[in-house]
């Protein structure tokens, strides 16, 4: 079994949509969490965040909720490095 945690578009950019806006740290919690029970997990909050950080291009489309091309590639891309392990 490999859990997949998806990060929905507020918990990366929810800085734009409001400036006092602080993430509770949920998915890194509970791929934490996951990993300390043995769980296989895919980290995609923490690669999305670091590709947000970097500049790239978005992740979410800007009018509403679904990924852009380069957010699915990066989805399955991180999915088949773990499941190669």
């Amino acid at each position: 079994m490999i859990y997949v945690v998806i990060p929905n578009k507020y918990s990366i950019y929810g800085d734009y949509a409001d400036k006092g806006y602080r993430y509770d740290g949920f998915i890194p919690r509970l791929t934490e969490r996951l990993a300390a029970r043995g769980v296989k997990s895919v980290d995609l909050y923490s690669l999305y965040l670091g590709r947000k950080k970097a500049g790239s291009p978005p992740l979410y489309y800007s009018s509403d909720t679904h990924y852009t091309a380069l957010g699915k590639a990066l989805a399955v891309d991180a999915c088949i490095e773990v499941i190669k392990k």
